[in-house]
């Protein structure tokens, strides 16, 4: 019988295209290692890029996923920045700054929201009638809509609006006309005494 010939020898380099180096040889696993910005058996599916042409913008690794073909894994690792999108051009949930390295407190105690993203500050922007660093204070009356809620010590307290397009309020909760002003709005300024 003829002996069966064994399979022609193509260059790894053809394998592999040339994103990719084969392992080859007698200690190699015959697979290919790939560029960082393609991925599959044979390197040949590009990986998503931000603008500048950099795979998974150098804050992910590509993989290949059945359904999906080249996907970012993105960083999730506060020293490097935590990063999210096809991309990975995206701060992840809760971080902000350049660098997606600065986190939010937790989750701003559901009275507030992370002020997140690549030109977010990672701090807690509060609801009306919250404050403190994690929106966890709470002011008398939240303010009756007629003032600032601030806690710069830790306890919180209303300042009151004081002018003509918000009126004039005063009180623990911004509830009343400050001294010399009427109206609904405490916008009428009592006539002066002659």
């Amino acid at each position: 019988p003829p002996r069966p010939q064994p399979p022609p020898l193509i260059h790894p380099k053809a394998i592999c295209g040339n994103a990719g180096v084969c392992s080859d040889g007698q200690n190699g696993t015959g697979t290919c290692a790939c560029r960082t910005d393609f991925a599959g058996v044979t390197c040949d599916v590009p990986c998503p890029s931000d603008g500048e042409g950099l795979s998974c913008a150098g804050h992910g690794a590509c993989t290949l996923r059945p359904l999906e073909g080249a996907v970012c894994v993105c960083l999730a690792d506060t020293g490097l920045g935590s990063w999210a999108g096809r991309s990975c051009t995206d701060c992840a949930a809760t971080y902000a700054g350049p660098a997606c390295d600065a986190q939010c407190p937790a989750t701003c105690t559901g009275h507030g929201t992370c002020d997140s993203g690549r030109q977010g500050s990672g701090r807690c922007v509060c609801s009306d009638g919250w404050a403190g660093a994690q929106c966890e204070s709470q002011c008398p009356g939240r303010c009756q809509g007629h003032g600032e809620c601030v806690a710069p010590a830790g306890t919180a307290h209303c300042v009151c609006a004081a002018d003509a397009l918000l009126g004039h309020w005063a009180g623990a909760d911004c509830g009343a006309c400050a001294v010399g002003y009427s109206g609904a709005f405490c916008s009428h300024p009592c006539p002066l005494d002659t």
